[in-house]
């Protein structure tokens, strides 16, 4: 018998290249899904410490594995400044 994972959709703000986490959201896994017009960085920062970041272009997703919470994926605008809106799917 498959295994049904339950989902929620989440979104974040982000206005510059200061990486800020997404809201606190149980979760294993998470998609983080540029549907913006302009580039953004990802990263996982576990237990205080920040991984490596992850370029994702705009119209593309990064999958991120292995962590417990959304809050613990950080996201920033690659370069420019101004509001834009990241979407994100959580996997319990």
């Amino acid at each position: 018998m498959a295994t049904v994972q339950s989902s929620t959709d989440i979104e974040k703000s982000v206005t510059d290249s200061t990486f800020v986490s997404f809201d606190n959201q149980i979760c294993r896994a998470m998609d983080v899904i540029n549907n913006t017009s302009h580039d953004i960085l990802v990263r996982r920062n576990v237990n205080g410490v920040a991984g490596v970041q992850f370029f994702v272009a705009k119209g593309s997703y990064k999958k991120v594995d292995g962590i417990e919470n959304a809050n613990q994926v950080q996201i920033a605008r690659h370069s420019g400044s101004g509001a834009i809106t990241v979407q994100a799917t959580t996997y319990a």
